[in-house]
């Protein structure tokens, strides 16, 4: 590998015992005891003696000379001493190192033991080359050790060694930042791998070889294949393969991962073209270790393509003829062969064979696994972070399905279900090692597929066993997908609140927290202005490099605050017994849905009774019914041109959803809270009609809201996690209305929501109202996270200009993106305007919108719209809301009467009535009572204007009687 691993060759012929390797250890950390750590104190900055260090280091060379391992030993301690007792940290290291490497199988003992005896941080460039060193070995020997996240956390520290002082004659790219970015790879944190390789491009350029190059684009592309994005992929092998004088083994790793990338992008023929060209380049070279594993790696890619053409003798030849080149190791490449060769199996209907596939899929991983029967699962102790394992664990979860829908024997179904528990688990400790959204975003989406096919055999089971525990067990798995980095976002927020802001690390991270939103935006901006790409990119770049000094803070603050590792520890550990309890206090009932392909999975969950389940098949019939009445909320004459059939649809859409909880389960004006998925997310439930009347008039009509108090939430845990953390100190509101009177920002006027926004902060003690040129994004950053109520009466869209959702101010938008990194404590936001509760639909994690970036940026509840909402109607509504609240009634039931309060109201038209202008706003969140004011109506200025009119009225009448 390195000058310096020859070192083991050259001890090769040292034949030690097991006892004298042990001892070595054992010798050191007894050296390294307290006792004889704290007597070296007495000695600390003792002058180096460089004759005695001379006289030991000729010692050493004599032993090494001789292999007299024991007086090797003996000197080295007394170097090690000597180096200790005169602070010389960097010859103390390499001192170190050098005899770790004596014998490979030792070598991680000696690592740890030193990391933990080094009693000080480096002070100098020559101590960091020491300790970047010992690092970079560290990070080998723990990859050979198959420690994949432990070698790239010593990578790591490696890399911000070498950064802080750049040794010379040390070959970055190759010893370090390959390895590294590849490990980010194989554990599927994509966008840390794409960061990381677009830097190490960039510091490539012009210092390193050509082929170094090449090797930086094959692991890039790399990087966006693992991220499904396949046409960034192939863009990045093609540009290795236009590099001049590419040498043989690049330009058939290049080919072969090429082929890979056309494969997945749909483009076979040209798929089986490249492998077959990157075959015959493969077989012309050397068969060492790195090309039989891309040989084995390119038999796969042939495997899989005859495998889609469904020749199976063929797929099955190129998969065995991989797993040869591999020479029978149990390694990671080998399972995910295994895991092809059971597919193959399985496709021909020999499930026994399929079955031992898979399983040796996961011995290939699990050196510990070794099961005596074929329903036999690993133990939940033996995983780790590592995709394979749950790629492998999902495959045996759907045979074994598949095999009982052969023999109904029930033994194969209950082992199917402990798979899939298992994937989760597995799926679990992956994400914990995630640091960017989109990569715990990308296995969310795998996961929701997983998810689906494991809720269908908790549901199996629970229809045939009638056994409570398998709806709990699908419930699981339903929770396990929602909403999961908000949910993350919502610890942190807690656990930042304990520590305070004032912390230097946390500080840090808010810094380039700040920076990094500083890019979001230009970048935003320099698109929506079609600046030159290669502009967008040096942003792109500059981004990148904030966001991997965020990582690196991040981290650090996990390690130094105990509160943040227990985030990660509580997420996916939701009680249904506590939930329940908290369900019985606010006398509430919750229903939430699992939206899947094929499937609408619906829970029932109140205080008193179990756990209820219900399954709607989603065909097209059902399909067609729920679209008919999203159409209906597209525009206000969309109902008023079609009463009859939008009353007829959104009752067939109650019973759906809800008709299979019928009374006594409803209790009259009982409050329901709706966990909504996939395109369930944009139905108004309020709006549903419990039955069609026997007229059209939109006004009489028996909505669900009067029946209901209905309030909304992103998971179960959210909601049980908010019900502890009540702010119950008096509220201060804020309320900020641009208007847009001349135009601002190219929006339409808000004249009502100037007219309802001055009337709102009126009402209200401890009010700011802001409007026109003071309803400034900036003075929104600055004000927003001292109010316990905010109040946005603005413009709004679900996809604006920069294609994200945005909300605007009278200066400039506010970006979702940005909005991530706000600290927003406050205990309600009212977003009144439009679509703030629209976005991209996202699986496993819910819809991207305004709504849940302002949740996740601190808030506790929400207020937020599905459609364009109309200005008169929402000032008309919310003005009755904030009525309700000052009369100490609570949020959701504050929305409620003022919807109902809207539909008694006679000065309304029936046409006004439609729920296209009244159901649009929901609330999302926490509920509870808000301890608001009303003002008193009198002003300071008033008062004090009063006071001096009555004196003054009094001088008048004085001197009009002295006068007399």
């Amino acid at each position: 590998m390195l000058s310096k691993i020859q070192k083991i060759k050259r001890y090769g012929k040292l034949q030690i015992e097991s006892i004298f390797k042990y001892f070595l250890v054992a010798c050191l950390l007894l050296f390294n005891h307290p006792f004889f750590l704290s007597a070296g104190k007495i000695f600390a900055q003792k002058t180096l003696d460089s004759l005695e260090l001379a006289q030991i280091n000729t010692k050493i060379d004599q032993y090494e000379q001789t292999a007299s391992l024991d007086s090797l030993i003996y000197f080295s301690q007394k170097k090690l001493a000597l180096l200790k007792e005169a602070d010389v940290l960097a010859g103390w290291v390499n001192a170190y190192l050098d005899l770790a490497l004596l014998q490979p199988e030792t070598t991680l003992s000696f690592l740890d033991t030193m990391n933990i005896q080094i009693w000080r941080l480096p002070k100098n460039p020559e101590e960091k080359e020491a300790l970047t060193w010992c690092y970079m070995y560290q990070g080998y020997y723990l990859k050979e050790a198959n420690d994949i996240l432990g070698s790239a956390k010593a990578y790591e520290r490696a890399r911000d060694y070498y950064l802080d002082h750049s040794p010379e004659d040390f070959d970055f790219i190759e010893w370090v930042y390959k390895p590294l970015g590849n490990h980010y790879t194989r554990l599927g944190d994509n966008e840390k791998a794409i960061n990381h390789f677009t830097r190490a491009i960039s510091l490539a350029r012009g210092q390193y070889s050509e082929n170094t190059l090449a090797g930086l684009y094959n692991n890039l592309g790399l990087a966006y294949w693992n991220q499904a994005k396949y046409t960034q992929a192939i863009e990045q092998y093609q540009k290795g393969l236009a590099i001049k004088d590419l040498n043989t083994r690049n330009k058939a790793l290049l080919l072969s991962n090429l082929a890979g990338s056309y494969f997945d992008s749909g483009k076979e023929k040209e798929a089986f073209n490249t492998a077959i060209q990157a075959e015959q380049l493969l077989s012309s070279l050397q068969n060492d270790d790195q090309v039989s594993s891309w040989i084995a790696g390119n038999k796969k890619l042939l495997g899989i393509i005859y495998l889609k053409r469904k020749n199976y003798k063929q797929a099955q030849l190129n998969l065995l003829k991989g797993l040869s080149a591999l020479g029978g190791e149990k390694t990671r490449q080998a399972a995910k062969i295994y895991i092809e060769l059971g597919k193959v199996k399985k496709l021909e209907g020999n499930f026994k064979e399929a079955l031992q596939f898979y399983n040796q899929a996961l011995q290939s991983i699990l050196p510990s696994f070794s099961p005596v029967s074929e329903t036999e699962n690993p133990k939940t102790s033996d995983l780790y972070e590592e995709n394979t394992l749950f790629e492998a664990l999902t495959a045996k979860a759907d045979l074994l399905l598949k095999r009982y829908q052969s023999d109904s024997n029930l033994e194969w179904l209950k082992a199917s279900l402990g798979c899939h528990q298992l994937a989760a688990k597995a799926e679990n400790l992956l994400r914990q090692t995630y640091q960017y959204q989109s990569s715990k975003l990308r296995l969310q989406g795998f996961s929701r597929q997983r998810s689906e096919q494991a809720i269908e055999v908790a549901y199996q089971l629970s229809v045939i066993t009638k056994d409570q525990k398998y709806i709990l067990n699908a419930f699981e798995f339903v929770e396990q997908n929602k909403a999961t980095l908000l949910l993350e976002a919502v610890y942190k927020n807690l656990a930042f609140r304990q520590i305070g802001s004032q912390d230097s690390l946390i500080a840090l991270e808010q810094q380039l927290q700040s920076l990094q939103e500083d890019f979001t935006r230009r970048i935003l901006e320099a698109k929506m202005a079609k600046q030159p790409s290669a502009q967008i990119e040096k942003l792109n770049f500059r981004k990148k490099e904030a966001e991997e000094k965020l990582a690196a803070v991040a981290e650090e603050i996990e390690i130094a605050y105990p509160a943040f590792q227990e985030v990660k520890n509580q997420l996916n550990s939701l009680s249904i017994k506590a939930l329940q309890e908290r369900l019985s206090l606010s006398q509430t009932q919750l229903i939430e849905y699992f939206e899947g392909k094929e499937a609408l999975y619906i829970f029932y969950i109140n205080g008193i009774d179990s756990v209820q389940m219900k399954k709607v098949l989603l065909d097209d019939t059902t399909q067609s019914i729920f679209q008919s009445l999203r159409y209906y909320f597209t525009s206000s004459k969309a109902i008023a041109n079609d009463p009859l059939n939008f009353l007829k649809k959104s009752n067939e859409v109650y019973k759906i959803l809800l008709g299979s909880f019928e009374d006594p389960i409803f209790v009259q004006r009982a409050k329901l809270i709706i966990i909504p998925d996939g395109q369930i997310n944009f139905i108004p439930f309020e709006a549903l009609l419990t039955q069609v009347p026997p007229n059209t008039n939109l006004a009489s009509a028996p909505y669900l809201i009067k029946k209901m108090t209905i309030s909304y939430a992103f998971s179960a845990s959210l909601w049980q996690l908010r019900k502890a953390n009540l702010n119950l100190k008096k509220k201060k509101l804020l309320v900020m209305a641009p208007v847009f009177a001349k135009g601002e920002q190219e929006q339409l006027p808000l004249e009502n929501s100037l007219t309802g926004s001055k009337r709102l902060a009126k009402k209200v003690k401890n009010s700011n109202f802001l409007s026109h040129h003071k309803a400034s994004l900036a003075n929104f950053k600055k004000l927003a996270g001292q109010y316990n109520i905010i109040h946005l009466a603005t413009h709004a869209s679900a996809e604006g200009q920069a294609s994200t959702p945005d909300i605007s101010f009278i200066d400039s938008s506010l970006y979702l993106p940005e909005i991530y990194h706000l600290k927003i404590p406050a205990d309600l936001i009212v977003l009144s305007a439009c679509e703030t509760n629209l976005g991209e639909l996202e699986l496993g994690e819910g819809v991207m919108s305004l709504a849940r970036g302002f949740y996740y940026a601190g808030a506790r509840g929400l207020i937020s719209s599905l459609w364009k909402v109309n200005d008169a109607t929402t000032s008309t509504l919310f003005s009755q809301f904030y009525e309700s609240m000052l009369k100490k009634e609570s949020i959701s039931n504050s929305l409620s009467l003022a919807k109902l309060s809207y539909l008694d109201d006679s000065n309304i038209s029936d046409a006004k009535k439609s729920p296209y202008y009244w159901a649009g706003f929901l609330f999302i969140g926490q509920d509870q009572i808000l301890d608001i004011e009303a003002s008193n109506g009198f002003s300071p200025w008033l008062l004090a204007s009063l006071g001096l009119l009555i004196f003054c009225s009094i001088l008048f009448l004085m001197r009009k009687k002295s006068f007399r």
